[in-house]
């Protein structure tokens, strides 16, 4: 199996960095419960936005791709995060080495819909042509966000996906992403490790 195929779909799949397909529980999908945003203008950013400036900046990290059957590839990457529309969304742009000649180039986007009660994000990248969209909550007790989705693997096949990031720690940000497929069985796909530079 070529490296190329194997990081754009793990890329897409869970890179929640971008760090990050990024790759949610099942109550992260579930929708806003009556009351919950009254009094909130849900056209504004809010408090919920707040959380996603743990991600702004530059990072650099590695990233290891855990493929059945072939075993482990690690390629470095950098991760550069910005807000747009008046602090609504964060955008990315995330580069990752593939070999002699070759990048990865992957832009998503990060954001909170209040109507929602939700996180949302939304992935595309030079490997694949699919729009990746993912939902998220975020955990204050543990500083995590967790991300569900689906998507088609390697071979053509939907999995479910999901990612754990852990934002405790403001300078260091590690990204784990996994797949379940028809069997069931949810195995450990993609995992990254982000310090901050700037």
């Amino acid at each position: 199996m070529h490296v190329k195929q194997i990081l754009g779909v793990v890329l897409v799949a869970g890179l929640a960095f971008g760090a990050g397909r990024m790759g949610l529980s099942a109550e992260s999908s579930a929708r806003a419960q009556p009351g919950e945003a009254a009094g909130v203008d849900p056209g504004a950013p809010g408090e919920h936005h707040k959380v996603l400036e743990k991600f702004n900046g530059n990072w650099e990290g590695v990233f290891t791709i855990h493929v059945p059957g072939v075993g482990e590839m690690e390629s470095k990457g950098t991760v550069e995060r910005e807000w747009i529309l008046d602090g609504r969304f964060l955008v990315e742009e995330v580069r990752a080495e593939m070999g002699p000649g070759q990048e990865f180039v992957g832009y998503g986007v990060f954001g909170y819909n209040n109507a929602e009660g939700r996180y949302e994000t939304f992935w595309i990248d030079n490997q694949n042509t699919a729009m990746v969209r993912d939902n998220g909550k975020y955990n204050a007790d543990t500083g995590s966000m967790t991300f569900r989705g689906k998507t088609r693997n390697m071979m053509g096949q939907m999995v479910t996906t999901r990612g754990e990031l852990d934002l405790s720690n403001p300078n260091r940000h590690v990204y784990r992403g996994y797949e379940t497929g028809a069997d069931g069985v949810e195995r450990l796909a993609f995992e990254g490790v982000m310090e901050r530079v700037e």
